[in-house]
């Protein structure tokens, strides 16, 4: 399983980048369904994005960053760096926090758009 998801030249929380479309889709009929927009769908790709902003931006302001390397205080994508993670058992104990902090970020946007 892994725990980070890189794009362009940057390797993210996979914890916080995977919740976006849960957040896009959390109305009941779209979870239960699992509703995925389809390419045409401008506007629905419009909200995915700016919910994933929004995401993006909660968890850097509580956590710091949203960048894995950033967060562990060392490069991942290197033997050294796994090693130093495993070390100090940032996979087991540090991890599972950003875990949680992604998971109360979603919760709090959900709540916020059941308001409204």
């Amino acid at each position: 399983m892994k725990c980070t998801s890189i794009i362009g030249h940057f390797i993210y929380c996979r914890p916080l980048f995977s919740a976006a479309p849960i957040i896009h889709y959390s109305k009941p009929a779209a979870v239960t369904e699992r509703i995925v927009p389809d390419a045409g769908d401008t506007d629905g790709r419009q909200v995915s994005n700016k919910v994933n902003d929004l995401m993006m931006n909660r968890f850097k302001e509580k956590c710091g960053s949203y960048i894995c390397n950033d967060l562990l205080g060392c490069d991942v994508s290197t033997e050294e760096g796994v090693q130093y993670c495993r070390d100090n058992k940032l996979f087991t104990e540090f991890c599972p926090k950003m875990v949680a902090a992604a998971v109360e970020v979603v919760e709090e946007i959900i709540q916020e758009q059941k308001k409204g």
